[in-house]
């Protein structure tokens, strides 16, 4: 059973009690969130740089595999090439 204002019209002392309780939570949940929003807004746009680096990263450890294959392709081919004008030349190994 709840009863409202009491019969003069006004709240009684622990209705009041009650709203004060209840609009000071309010106010207490309206500033967390505002906190939270600022926070996921953050995260979003952290997430957002992480994510533009590692696809640079991507970018730039493709190249440097693609390079070291060149190098890697140019060495055997001239390693090759000494083997094939000198055949002794490969045969020799410095220690």
């Amino acid at each position: 059973m709840t009863s409202w204002p009491s019969s003069e019209g006004r709240p009684r002392p622990e209705q009041r009690t009650l709203a004060r309780e209840a609009l000071s939570r309010r106010q207490a949940i309206t500033v967390q969130l505002a906190d939270l929003e600022t926070q996921h807004a953050t995260i979003v746009d952290q997430e957002q740089k992480l994510t533009d680096t590692a696809q640079r990263l991507q970018v730039e450890v493709e190249a440097f595999r693609t390079k070291k294959e060149t190098i890697k392709a140019t060495y055997t081919a001239l390693r090759r090439r000494r083997t094939s004008l000198n055949p002794s030349a490969g045969s020799r190994r410095r220690w």
